[in-house]
């Protein structure tokens, strides 16, 4: 079975759902890393309505005492995370199982390349449009955006 960190103990539903996921996307030969299982077992675990709402109440928590001592409104409460994406997000790193030598993981050739993405949320629950943010002088003329996302171009990156 996959080595577990104390990180990923779940219930035993959930943690054999994640089992079968990772080794579902092995077999596909792709990398699993850490990160991805964790953003999986999220995933797994909104599923789960206990759990998720103990965060949710955790968070809750913290933004009422944040207004109570600040005196400030749910709506100029904002957090924005700026992040880089890469087009091959396979690392060195996987998640497998125990006794193999060799482990092929795919890659899409685009090992340098990347994007910035820029998330903004309020505390009153407002969503702000994603921001996509790619080092090219402009977009194509017949690129598709979907809707709800915001793309520029820089040059510089």
């Amino acid at each position: 079975m996959v080595k577990a960190a104390k990180s990923f103990e779940l219930n035993k539903e959930a943690e054999k759902e994640l089992y079968n996921w990772i080794i579902e996307q092995r077999k596909q030969g792709l990398g699993i890393t850490y990160a991805i299982a964790r953003r999986q077992r999220t995933n797994i675990l909104q599923k789960l309505p206990s759990q998720t709402n103990e965060v949710l109440k955790n968070f809750q928590e913290f933004i009422i005492c944040l207004r109570t001592e600040k005196s400030f409104e749910l709506s100029n409460i904002l957090n924005m995370d700026e992040t880089p994406i890469w087009f091959d997000m396979a690392g060195n790193f996987t998640i497998n199982s125990t006794g193999e030598k060799t482990i092929q993981i795919c890659r899409t050739g685009n090992k340098k390349n990347c994007f910035t993405v820029v998330l903004i949320v309020v505390a009153d629950g407002t969503k702000f449009p994603s921001i996509c943010i790619f080092k090219e002088k402009r977009l194509p003329h017949n690129e598709q955006i979907p809707s709800g996302i915001i793309v520029w171009c820089q040059q510089n990156g």
